[in-house]
């Protein structure tokens, strides 16, 4: 059975003009697994891929020239995202993570505009980005591209060319405030 692929970012500082109740509080402190109405990466299972050779990364877009090392690092460690697939991952400040994916059968790179980067904060109570090497899910906490509006645990199913949303939850449907203590 193939270990998951869990990239999980120290967070040094939390991004300013989130609201309280935007952010994660302490219930939520050490949650170990994600929410069960999370789709699971078992309902979006692919075989991996058996490739004779992995392809050259294709530079056709300003943003992949930019990023071209990181992606070539990436690449050259093999698929671990969706069989074929390779999520390459670099940080983009304290708090954020930037995203491609690469296709290790042709070469192409893909940089979704929706998902480009996630910003996180300290007390985020899951990994950041959570994939499998043979699902096409990827689940994601914290604030895609900044937008606080989306901020939250959300899960996007790879479609070959993109990311679609499948569903999101904000962090008070995740963590629900739970009883006073007594005193």
């Amino acid at each position: 059975m193939a270990r998951p692929a869990v990239i999980a970012f120290a967070i040094a500082c939390a991004a300013g003009g989130a609201r309280a109740q935007d952010l994660p509080d302490e219930n939520c402190a050490g949650l170990a697994k994600l929410p069960s109405s999370l789709p699971r990466p078992e309902a979006f299972h692919v075989p991996p891929a058996t490739l004779a050779h992995l392809a050259k990364v294709k530079l056709a877009s300003k943003e992949a020239r930019e990023f071209r090392t990181v992606l070539r690092v990436s690449a050259r460690y093999g698929p671990n995202f969706a069989g074929s697939y390779t999520l390459a991952i670099w940080g983009c400040g304290s708090s954020c993570a930037s995203l491609a994916v690469v296709d290790q059968r042709t070469g192409d790179v893909f940089f979704t505009p929706g998902l480009s980067f996630v910003a996180a904060h300290a007390d985020e109570p899951f990994d950041t980005l959570t994939f499998h090497p043979d699902s096409r899910l990827l689940i994601v906490s914290g604030a895609p591209n900044e937008d606080e509006s989306r901020q939250g645990v959300s899960a996007y199913l790879w479609t070959g060319r993109t990311f679609k949303l499948l569903k999101r939850l904000t962090y008070a449907q995740v963590c629900p405030a739970t009883s006073s203590h007594p005193n």
